[in-house]
């Protein structure tokens, strides 16, 4: 379960490097006020905004570039932030993150270029920096929002100035899991949970959910799972994800009951209902195991195929949910028709298996021996032809076929036990 989680959960993850990607770096103002700013640096900015208004990038970061190494008062948060956005649209992250590191340290209250050096080191892979740059152009810009609604006409701070975008805490949060800070993640995470103003992203719970199993605090994202069911109670991909949170919580009742209703929402994938089907055992609801079996097995989903001797095959589960819902007469039919297609050894010592724990001598006998003719190697099969002996008051067959019994070292010891007991019983020297 753990192995499907994690395999769910890298998918939400690559999904949000994608969207990361994606996102355009800002352009729409300067980082800072320009009025104070050298005219040599006024200058470079216009001409390379033209530039770059016309389609030419080159052009544009190169007259930046040329502008900052022309004199050391060119050094301008505005030019060092321009220059650094312009290399992240000509995909040169490495290139754009000392010009996004120097803006920062010289404009430390602009969210736009804590952002920007977020997604520079997320695509050098310098996660932790990444998670930090993210996670503060969060807080600067909820600070900026909160200034804006006290202090009214100062510049840039008019009432109604954007609220921080969530997608930066799920940045911060993603990079934190790359960095291998699952805990620092999930601070973040949980957060994110909570403040978003409109409904929450299934990749965000799916980010959180990961974080939490590997922090090993699973309970952590009930609060997020929560708020996406609230969020869309008709999406069964949402409902499946809360089932894997509560998987990974211990909760298997809650999980069965979780991935039912997506199964309600969306029918699952035929290859699917298995594990749909081991949460109902797992919860105590074999009938409904059995049914999600059975519809595994209609839509021709095995597991594995015949000639590998399947150690845990759909059919063998099927009958054994139809047994512990007591109802044998459903799994011998299982049984006997999965016979009719694959012969073989498991299938005819589970077939034993019911009939004797009914007490149907006969049949279980006729089974085991169907068994043990398929393997003659392996004690198992004689052991209970054995047993089944003794039940039918047969102890000469009962002596030989345990005999066979013990000459697999796995069943020795028992068949031994019972030739003792024959003997003890007066049925003769065996």
């Amino acid at each position: 379960m753990r192995r499907l989680l994690r395999f769910v959960c890298v998918i939400w993850l690559l999904a949000g490097a994608v969207l990361l990607s994606a996102v355009a770096p800002a352009h729409a103002g300067d980082p800072r006020d320009l009025a104070g700013a050298p005219a040599a640096v006024r200058r470079a900015l216009f001409r390379a905004e033209t530039a770059r208004h016309q389609g030419d990038l080159e052009t544009a970061q190169r007259l930046l570039a040329e502008a900052l190494a022309g004199s050391p008062a060119n050094d301008h948060a505005a030019l060092r932030h321009r220059l650094g956005a312009y290399l992240l649209e000509l995909n040169r992250s490495g290139e754009a993150l000392p010009h996004l590191r120097r803006a920062g340290a010289l404009a430390p209250g602009e969210d736009e270029v804590w952002r920007d050096l977020g997604r520079a080191a997320y695509e050098t892979g310098a996660y932790t920096e990444a998670a930090t740059a993210f996670t503060r152009a969060y807080r600067v810009a909820s600070a900026r929002r909160q200034d804006s609604d006290r202090v009214a006409g100062t510049p840039r701070g008019a009432p109604g100035h954007p609220a921080p975008d969530p997608l930066l805490l799920y940045f911060g949060g993603v990079a934190w899991l790359q960095a291998d800070r699952p805990d620092s993640a999930l601070a973040v995470l949980e957060t994110l949970a909570t403040v978003a103003p409109d409904t929450v992203a299934q990749e965000w719970v799916a980010a959180l959910v990961s974080a939490a199993a590997a922090a090993d605090q699973p309970r952590r994202a009930d609060t997020g799972v929560a708020r996406l069911l609230r969020d869309h109670p008709q999406r069964a991909a949402a409902w499946r994800l809360a089932s894997q949170q509560a998987q990974l919580a211990g909760d298997l009742s809650l999980a069965a009951v979780r991935l039912q209703v997506s199964d309600w929402l969306a029918p699952l994938p035929p290859a699917e209902l298995p594990h749909l089907a081991e949460l109902q055992a797992a919860a105590g609801a074999p009938r409904r195991a059995a049914r999600a079996y059975a519809r595994a097995m209609a839509a021709g989903w095995r597991g594995t195929s015949a000639a590998d001797q399947p150690t845990d095959s759909v059919v063998e589960r099927l009958a054994v949910a139809w047994l512990q819902a007591h109802e044998p007469d459903s799994a011998r039919v299982v049984l006997r028709e999965e016979l009719t297609i694959q012969p073989i050894q498991r299938l005819y010592l589970l077939l034993g298996d019911l009939e004797y724990g009914i007490q149907r001598w006969d049949q279980a006998a006729a089974a085991y021996l169907q068994a043990a003719e398929l393997v003659p190697d392996e004690g198992r099969a004689w052991l209970m032809l054995g047993a089944c002996e003794v039940r039918r008051q047969r102890p000469a067959a009962a002596a030989e076929y345990l005999k066979r019994a013990a000459d697999d070292s796995a069943t020795a010891a028992q068949a031994r036990s019972l030739l003792r007991q024959l003997a003890a019983a007066g049925s003769g020297r065996y």
